[in-house]
């Protein structure tokens, strides 16, 4: 097998979805210990918010450093981390409004991801 070669297989996100899926509906009504079974749906849960993250990240576009950075960022050519390192030597604030903008932006697409919908002003 050359170096280029592939083996046929499901890809990263199917298998999060199908392992959510087996402990869902084959692992979870099977068990009886209230302990395992949270665990169980705990684990189901993480898997789809992983399978969410996933497909979710166009929402988030990467810095020039690989970080996800929400639009208002991008827009100015800042990462993220410059904004971190500014923040905590106190040359910007997060009152700042581009900060709060970007602040804002990021967790909404986040939640998005994370809650598996979009959220508007008011969520």
């Amino acid at each position: 097998m050359s170096a280029a070669a592939r083996l046929l297989s499901p890809s990263a996100l199917d298998l999060l979805q199908w392992v959510a899926a087996f402990l869902e509906q084959d692992l979870l009504p099977a068990q009886t210990d209230s302990k395992l079974r949270f665990r169980v749906r705990i684990a189901a849960d993480l898997l789809k918010s992983a399978s969410r993250e996933l497909t979710g990240s166009d929402q988030l576009a990467g810095d020039s450093e690989g970080f996800a950075a929400p639009p208002a960022m991008l827009e100015r050519g800042e990462t993220l981390q410059s904004l971190l390192a500014d923040l905590r030597a106190d040359r910007r604030s997060v009152s700042d409004e581009d900060v709060y903008e970007a602040a804002l932006q990021l967790v909404r697409a986040k939640l998005a991801i994370v809650m598996g919908g979009d959220r508007n002003a008011t969520s």
